[in-house]
């Protein structure tokens, strides 16, 4: 496999698994005090609909339940693919 396929592997894997530990720091965060207006970093990325939400630490997370989904399929095809 090429030097250059790595990187970009390296990079989209690096993207996608920061923005999954950024949500979850966030929903952790707001459940132990923090404001909810931390959500709102996450509108860029995602609609951030409550109710469509999974719920972590009692809370809802800053992102759809499809864009985690999303991200760590990501994770796991660049894994498969490498």
């Amino acid at each position: 496999m090429r030097r250059d396929t790595r990187i970009v592997a390296a990079c989209l894997t690096t993207v996608a698994a920061f923005i999954l530990g950024a949500s979850t720091l966030c929903a952790w965060a707001v459940a132990h005090g923090a404001s909810p207006r931390w959500r709102v970093l996450f509108r860029v990325m995602c609609h951030g609909i409550e109710r469509r939400g999974l719920t972590m630490f009692g809370v809802p997370m800053p992102l759809c339940a499809r864009c985690p989904a999303l991200y760590a399929g990501l994770i796991a095809r660049v894994a498969a693919f490498l």
